[in-house]
């Protein structure tokens, strides 16, 4: 999701991501991840994301396709009487002479691409 407004115009969100159980562990998660940085490129200057912090696998994933943690977000979410922090994560996408791009690699681009598409709609 692009965010709205022209001060945040140029921030992209990554927000819901879910593989159903009977789909782990193919690599589905970071084709996802691939293709919507592939397509968020053309579109905007840095992606951003949160997600639970007991989260690992999640975490190692985003970390491996270059997103960094920036901050945690203490008590954002309640359920049940719980509370659960967020971690806080970005993928700087403007051009930076110091470090390779990353781009989709032997992966299905076109059904990553469709997928994303009907995510984002």
């Amino acid at each position: 999701m692009i965010r709205a407004g022209e001060k945040e115009r140029h921030k992209g969100l990554l927000w819901g991501m879910y593989v159903r159980p009977d789909a782990r562990n193919a690599g589905v998660g970071r084709q996802l991840v691939e293709a919507l940085i592939d397509h968020a490129r053309d579109h905007v200057e840095v992606i951003q994301l949160s997600l639970v912090s007991g989260n690992e696998r999640a975490r190692r994933l985003y970390a491996s396709l270059g997103f960094v943690e920036y901050g945690i977000e203490k008590k954002s979410l309640k359920q049940d009487g719980h509370y659960y922090d967020e971690i806080l994560m970005a993928l700087n996408l403007m051009p930076n002479p110091d470090q390779p791009a990353i781009r989709v690699q032997g992966s299905d681009v076109a059904l990553c691409e469709e997928l994303v598409s009907s995510i984002a709609e």
